[in-house]
């Protein structure tokens, strides 16, 4: 059988941001850090607890009907009981208590969600895909265990931090020798380790939309071959999701999950509805962004973005889409 291959992008931030941009990002990041100090409770048979109950719903506006089946409310005690009946490896159950230590790791995908996502794309028998938004790979790991032997996984992750933990635990779990592997070719290379891309020539690099920095020799399936260290900026995700579709990935994948930054999620999504095919899935994450959206008095531009973009699909004929009111809120375009 050939075998799985997970190819692992990183992109970095852009260094020209502006300094209301940064202070926003960073009262995001405080808030983050905050929340999962508030909620990350270690219980001893279940691990971390890294989902936040969600609040009783008020009353529903009169146009949007009756309620004849209010929504549950995952308080500790049910959650914990929902994690109890959650299949979960033991290498994901390490990783996610190894993440619950970290800065950020409110960002982590539930347990509950990873084990959903990983059945649809045993449903839907996925043997391509893609994920944006790695951080320290419990989803990307529960996606490569649930690809068959033959799969490929393209991985985006711009935080050089967070990639060595994903990175070790795909180590750990046996699928080191599967990673960094061309889905072209047993010559050519086109991955990212930490804040840099390889390309097989350095005039790919202007296919990627980034900036050559440099070239050298590797081996690629036992050839050596020369490829070009590429630096990659702020966009990058969407410059290798173009990159991807001038290889001639056009409808060539079966599945992707986003889970990035919140005000790429449109370009993305515009970027996938080409390269996945007809009757594959495109999944986004934090579509209910922690009640935010529903509140008129927060317009941050994350969660504007996010209420944009779910009014866009909401409309948008050219799919077949459902929200999951799973982990921070899942939402599944057909």
């Amino acid at each position: 059988m050939p075998s799985m291959h997970v190819i692992t992008i990183s992109t970095s931030t852009n260094r020209q941001s502006t300094k209301h941009e940064d202070v926003e990002r960073q009262d995001d990041n405080n808030s983050r850090l905050e929340t999962s100090r508030k909620v990350f409770q270690v219980h001893a048979d279940v691990g971390p607890v890294t989902s936040v109950p969600t609040s009783v719903p008020s009353e529903a506006d009169k146009d949007l009907g009756p309620i004849n089946k209010p929504s549950i409310v995952l308080d500790d005690k049910l959650y914990s009981y929902l994690l109890r009946h959650t299949r979960e490896p033991k290498i994901l159950r390490k990783l996610r208590e190894e993440t619950a230590t970290m800065r950020g790791a409110v960002m982590q995908t539930p347990p509950e969600q990873a084990a959903f996502l990983a059945l649809l794309v045993e449903l839907m028998g996925v043997t391509k895909g893609i994920e944006i938004g790695v951080f320290t790979g419990y989803s990307c790991l529960a996606l490569a265990l649930a690809l068959p032997e033959d799969g490929q996984l393209v991985a985006c992750e711009r935080d050089h931090v967070v990639l060595q933990v994903a990175k070790r635990y795909l180590q750990q779990a046996g699928v080191a020798h599967k990673v960094m592997h061309s889905p072209r070719d047993s010559t050519g290379v086109l991955w990212v380790q930490e804040r840099w891309q390889r390309c097989t020539a350095v005039a790919e690099a202007s296919a990627c939309g980034v900036a050559a920095g440099g070239v050298e020799a590797v081996h690629a399936g036992g050839v050596s071959t020369t490829v070009a260290w590429v630096d990659c900026r702020e966009g990058a995700a969407s410059a290798t999701l173009e990159a991807l579709l001038e290889e001639g990935g056009n409808a060539q994948y079966d599945f992707a999950y986003v889970d990035a930054d919140k005000r790429g999620y449109a370009a993305y999504y515009e970027q996938l509805l080409q390269l996945v095919r007809p009757g594959g899935l495109i999944a986004f994450d934090n579509m209910l962004w922690k009640g935010r959206v529903a509140d008129d008095e927060v317009n941050d531009k994350q969660t504007v973005a996010i209420r944009a973009l779910n009014a866009d699909l909401l409309e948008d004929d050219r799919i077949t889409v459902s929200t999951v009111p799973i982990g921070d809120g899942l939402v599944l375009c057909r």
